[in-house]
């Protein structure tokens, strides 16, 4: 009887440490995401502050952003050019 009893009892054990480590991995998988969303939102929020600071300031910015500016209008004159080049193709 002991042995069932000490059977039993280890079994118990067991299930509850896997059910303790399966709450704990649920959690920690919880708080990861949580952190990849503020995260996102950061981003968003700090590309937000770029996009207003450019519109508000595109002819007076300050010298530090000097090359954002610079290669921003870059881009935009090659995706200008690239959709002209789309538009004679098609």
């Amino acid at each position: 009887m002991a042995f069932f009893d000490t059977l039993k009892q280890n079994l118990m054990t067991t299930g509850q440490t896997t059910v303790d480590k399966a709450k704990t991995t649920v959690e920690i998988l919880k708080l990861k995401d949580q952190i990849r969303q503020d995260k996102r939102e950061i981003r968003s929020a700090t590309y937000k502050i770029g996009e207003i600071y450019r519109e508000l300031h595109s002819e007076d910015y300050e010298e530090a952003y000097e090359d954002c500016f610079q290669k921003i209008e870059r881009l935009e004159q090659a995706i200008d050019w690239k959709e002209d080049a789309l538009k004679d193709l098609e």
